[in-house]
């Protein structure tokens, strides 16, 4: 290992929050800071965000970090975001409209063009059937779009001020050539493309005064909108026995193969890091929303989490059969299905708040298990779960998504994993480390693990077998 005493400024843009911070060499945070967005909204199927907020809500943090922490010099940046999300740009790197996020389904016509043009399926959020939306239906602002990219690759655009675009590799890309040739839209819509922890270029003079960091500092890609990528590396799963549960406003688990599962319900590519394995990735739409929904909706937005919990830890396993789907804007996993809604069954006059505040937590743990099972049917048998993103602070939560799968979860030092996975980028492309996997083991420290209480196994398993008939009903 070279070049100690390094400082590594990881930013990443999340669904609800933009989150930056400054690592070290051995993944040591020394200081972070965040700043809250407004949800992202879905009507009628659409779903939209203006770009500017992320822009803007990038420097000042930069800017905040940088001053409370007295940082005098940084050694590398690389920014990640939640995805897929379609920003459009013009000449100017300016964006024509709002962005669409990853929970619009508007492009379901485009999705199917796509896939008779191609015979694969593309799912309706990616740019590719998101942009061909946009010549169909708002064709001024089309001639108007020089550039597609991502929210990072809007930042990171910023940064250096040149255009690019960020992919994992071939195949764990937001822009598969095969969706772009089928839209047939022109691949001049594309900035260069980079590959994760590539040097996309250096810190200009105008990005200098906005962010408050001295120009000239090397700018990394990051994994191309795929965030789990970084929760991965920031979590050390990289190994077979591990399983991912990366969490926040949707919910996901991530695992390693030796096979790829014959099964359109993953997404199934070769893994970005680890050579003749793959990845497989199981993507559920709402979890820490469906909690922030409930906390809102029936104790008030100025309720803090913690009391959610509180009163959670009050009720028995099982929530005295009540039971919830968590389908509350559609579902990805295990069925696409955009018009899947909610449920919460077996409600009685004995069920109070704190029986529907566990069940929504036991809701969430009951989609888990599904997908679970699902993995299990193809030989991936994970030993231990780890879990990233803020409901990962969630304790009530972590034991009860140990009880329900029946199996070991572990917290991270560094509940962000998103953020020390980009650390890891960093690191590696400086060259600290030889590769990212490297960096990943050597910057991961474990935090907290919940063992399964086999007490609850029976109720779990009965309610869970409600819980599957119920969302055949649904999905």
């Amino acid at each position: 290992m070279k070049n100690k005493n390094s400082n590594l400024l990881a930013i990443e843009i999340g669904s609800t929050r933009v989150k930056v911070a400054i690592f070290d060499e051995i993944g040591n945070k020394i200081i972070s800071d965040f700043c809250n967005l407004d949800s992202f909204k879905v009507v009628n199927r659409i779903s939209e965000y203006d770009p500017c907020i992320w822009l803007e809500s990038v420097s000042s943090t930069v800017k905040k970090v940088i001053e409370f922490g007295n940082i005098k010099n940084i050694d590398g940046i690389c920014v990640c975001s939640c995805g897929p999300i379609s920003i459009f740009l013009d000449e100017k790197l300016e964006p024509v409209r709002n962005a669409i996020v990853w929970l619009d389904s508007r492009a379901h016509e485009e999705s199917a063009f796509i896939k008779s043009k191609t015979g694969k399926f593309i799912p309706e959020n990616f740019p590719a059937p998101v942009t061909l939306w946009i010549k169909n239906h708002e064709t001024e602002i089309f001639k108007k779009i020089r550039y597609v990219v991502q929210p990072l690759d809007y930042i990171t655009s910023f940064l250096v001020g040149e255009p690019s675009l960020s992919y994992a590799s071939n195949e764990f890309t937001a822009f598969p050539d095969n969706a772009w040739n089928g839209a047939e839209l022109s691949k001049d819509l594309l900035p260069k493309k980079y590959k994760c922890g590539e040097l996309v270029g250096y810190v200009s003079e105008s990005a200098s005064l906005k962010f408050g960091i001295q120009s000239g500092i090397p700018v990394f890609s990051g994994t191309g909108g795929a965030d789990v990528l970084e929760a991965i590396l920031g979590a050390n799963c990289l190994e077979k026995d591990v399983i991912l549960n990366k969490t926040g406003t949707s919910e996901g688990l991530e695992a390693l193969s030796v096979e790829k599962p014959n099964d359109i319900r993953f997404f199934s590519v070769p893994h970005p890091f680890i050579d003749k394995l793959w990845h497989i990735g199981a993507v559920m739409s709402s979890s820490g929303k469906a909690l922030e929904w409930f906390k809102n909706s029936f104790y008030g937005k100025c309720t803090i989490y913690k009391e959610i919990e509180f009163e959670a830890s009050a009720v028995k396993a099982g929530s005295e059969g009540l039971i919830f789907l968590p389908y509350i804007d559609g579902e990805r996993f295990p069925d696409f299905n955009p018009e899947a809604c909610g449920i919460f069954y077996g409600i009685s006059s004995r069920h109070t708040a704190k029986h529907f505040a566990r069940a929504v937590m036991e809701g969430i743990g009951f989609a888990l298990k599904q997908a679970l099972e699902i993995f299990n049917s193809y030989g991936i048998y994970p030993k231990i779960m780890r879990v990233s993103g803020k409901p990962s602070y969630n304790n009530i939560w972590n034991k009860i998504k140990a009880n329900i799968l029946g199996m070991p979860v572990m917290t991270l030092a560094e509940h962000e994993s998103e953020l020390l996975g980009i650390a890891a980028i960093i690191a590696s492309s400086l060259g600290i480390y030889e590769n990212v996997a490297v960096a990943s083991k050597k910057m991961f420290k474990e935090g907290k693990t919940f063992e399964p209480n086999l007490n609850d196994k029976d109720i779990y398993d009965k309610n869970f077998e409600v819980y599957k008939k119920l969302q055949k009903l649904v999905v």
